[in-house]
């Protein structure tokens, strides 16, 4: 197998794309069946038997789609976990997916910054530390483990600024609360949209969905973010969210 999906083409295709042929054939079967459903009788059998064949369908078509991404997750997820050096344990989980990532500078005790590169999966946050051993002709090429925060669903984003600190937000966890600062408005918005998705992914696989029809359609996902101001980034934050962030930079 390895030897041919390197050699022989057939039609301009190798082997591993004619092993996946029948799955990229099941959407086609969709879209037949529905539009085939257009020109049958609604009152009748037929119509009923096809209704359900296409919901199968559907939901073979979503399954295989669903273990499609998470393999391509996984390969990157694995990607990542190359590049970094000292972790305590393995980056790649059934469950994890990851999200975005990018430089944030951590807050800490007296408003010090600390700059890591931060990995942001659905249920976990890493930061990292450029490897100067990895580092060559000005182009990094490994990071070296610092730490791990988790996300769960008890987790909250707040989007209020750290007094003094532009463009700054903050993620509270039971134990412990955690202050970020972006290189912009821009970047920091996308931080806190794609780490309250992230709670809210959490929260949802913790709840059990029934769909009351086979047909029903989900509706989309809504980001509630925690704020002390009614636009992300602009404005002081709230009396009490100030009275939050300083008692927690003094602990």
């Amino acid at each position: 197998v390895s030897t041919q999906s390197t050699g022989i083409r057939v039609n301009k295709m190798s082997i591993t794309q004619f092993l996946f042929l029948p799955f990229r054939r099941i959407a086609k079967y969709v879209h037949i069946l529905e539009e085939y459903l257009r020109h049958v009788t609604k009152s009748t059998a037929e119509y009923e038997v096809l209704m359900g064949t296409l919901w199968k369908l559907n939901r073979v078509d979503d399954y295989i789609e669903d273990k499609k991404s998470q393999a391509e997750n996984i390969e990157t997820t694995l990607n990542i976990e190359e590049k970094i050096t000292g972790k305590t344990e393995n980056l790649a989980q059934p469950t994890r997916r990851f999200v975005r990532e990018g430089d944030l500078q951590e807050v800490t005790k007296g408003s010090n910054k600390k700059h890591y590169k931060y990995f942001l999966f659905n249920d976990c946050l890493v930061g990292c530390k450029k490897s100067k051993k990895l580092f060559k002709a000005g182009h990094n090429l490994g990071f070296k483990f610092s730490h791990k925060i988790s996300i769960s669903q008890d987790s909250k984003v707040m989007s209020d600024d750290v007094p003094g600190i532009k463009h700054s937000f903050s993620l509270v966890n039971k134990d412990k609360t955690y202050f970020f600062a972006a290189s912009s408005l821009d970047d920091k918005r996308m931080w806190v949209e794609a780490l309250a998705s992230c709670v809210q992914q959490v929260s949802k696989l913790r709840r059990v969905v029934s769909v009351s029809s086979p047909m029903q359609v989900l509706s989309n996902r809504n980001i509630n973010i925690t704020s002390g101001s009614s636009t992300i980034g602009h404005g002081p934050p709230s009396t009490g969210a100030r009275s939050l962030i300083l008692s927690e930079l003094k602990k």
